[in-house]
């Protein structure tokens, strides 16, 4: 058990931080602790792609545009408002999804990864020394 436990917990620590790095977590974070929220308009719901659209908003001076997912996506229209959010010193970077609650999706999906991940490398251990594979 302190063999399996000792690998275990560095193969947890490496999975989370690889699934944070990998993922969109330190830009959910800037977003939460940066960010601005601004009233966005729909421009091309395309729904039938993962519930993704394509809108625009007014920031610094000019339009951007954006596209993003959104579970309400077969309810909204070209000209819709829809809530973004964005980087102030990069407007090019925004999101539809609301900072803290996209961060918090990040997060989850790493620490399950942490979990799970590792105990699926043990077992591959554990079957190949059965089998008497080194």
């Amino acid at each position: 058990m302190k063999f399996k436990f000792s690998v275990y917990l560095p193969l947890a620590v490496l999975a989370a931080c690889v699934f944070t790095y990998v993922g969109s977590s330190r830009f959910y974070y800037q977003l939460a602790r940066d960010g601005q929220m601004v009233r966005g308009v729909v421009v091309t719901p395309t729904c039938e792609q993962h519930n993704s659209l394509n809108f625009e908003f007014e920031a610094e001076g000019r339009t951007w545009p954006g596209s993003g997912h959104s579970g309400h996506c077969r309810e909204l229209r070209r000209g819709d408002s829809v809530d973004v959010w964005y980087l102030p010193d990069n407007p090019a970077a925004s999101s539809l999804d609301e900072p803290r609650a996209g961060l918090n999706n990040e997060l989850e999906t790493a620490g399950l990864a942490a979990l799970v991940l590792p105990a699926f490398v043990l077992l591959a251990i554990s079957q190949r020394k059965r089998r008497g594979v080194p």
